[in-house]
C-alpha cells in the first residue's frame, strides 16, 4: 500500500471569504477575490475582508508571491475549499482530494480593476477612534465578517464614528493583519 500524504495545503477550510464578496451583475470584479502583497481581499461595498495568506492558509510564500494581482472568481474559491492540496501556477489553481482533480482559472480579463481596497483598509484604520453613542450594524453583515475575516475566537469592533467604516480585528493582542470593514447603516 502506498504511503498517503494526507497534509492539508490549501486556505484554511472554514475561511469562507466567497461570502464577502458581491453577487450582482453590476459590480463583476467584486464577484472575485484579489490577492495583493500577500494578502487576499474580498468586498462587496458594505464588508471589506483582508486576510494575511501567510496566516490563513497552509501554502508557501513562493505560492503566495505567484497570487499576487490575480483574481479568483469566488465560485471558484468556494469550490477549491473542499480540496486537500492546491499548486497554484500563473494560470489557475490546480486542486488535489484523493483520486479527483480539478483546475479553476485565474481571471484574466484585463478590462477588470480591483478597488483600491489595501488603500482603503489603511485610511479607515487610520481614523481617530471616537466616541460612538449610536450606531446601526446590518446583523447579516457581522455574520458575513464573523465567516470571511481570519480571527481566533473574538471579533474586536473599533468605532471611527457615526456614518465611518466599522474596523473588524482578531480580540488577540497580537494582531495577525487580518482586518474587516463594516459599513454602518447610514443615518441622517
Amino acid at each position: 500500500m502506498a504511503n498517503k500524504d494526507t497534509r492539508r495545503v490549501n486556505f484554511n477550510k472554514s475561511l469562507q471569504m466567497h461570502l464577502a464578496c458581491a453577487t450582482d451583475d453590476l459590480r463583476v470584479v467584486m464577484e472575485h477575490i484579489y490577492f495583493q502583497d500577500g494578502f487576499a481581499y474580498a468586498s462587496d461595498a458594505h464588508v471589506l475582508v483582508k486576510n494575511d495568506l501567510s496566516v490563513c492558509s497552509s501554502i508557501s510564500q513562493e505560492q503566495i508571491q505567484i497570487l499576487n494581482g490575480k483574481l479568483l472568481h469566488k465560485d471558484a474559491y468556494k469550490e477549491i475549499l473542499k480540496y486537500d492540496v492546491i499548486d497554484i501556477s500563473e494560470e489557475g489553481i490546480q486542486c488535489k482530494k484523493g483520486n479527483n482533480t480539478a483546475f479553476f482559472y485565474f481571471n484574466t480579463d484585463s478590462s477588470l480593476k480591483y478597488p483600491k481596497a489595501k488603500e482603503l483598509v489603511e485610511e479607515k484604520s487610520a481614523l481617530s477612534t471616537v466616541p460612538t453613542p449610536q450606531i446601526s450594524i446590518n446583523t447579516k453583515l457581522v455574520e458575513i465578517m464573523n465567516k470571511a475575516l481570519y480571527h481566533q475566537r473574538e471579533l474586536k469592533f473599533t468605532f471611527k464614528g457615526v456614518n465611518e467604516s466599522i474596523i473588524c480585528e482578531d480580540n488577540d493582542i497580537d494582531s495577525t493583519n487580518c482586518v474587516g470593514l463594516i459599513m454602518p447603516c447610514m443615518t441622517l
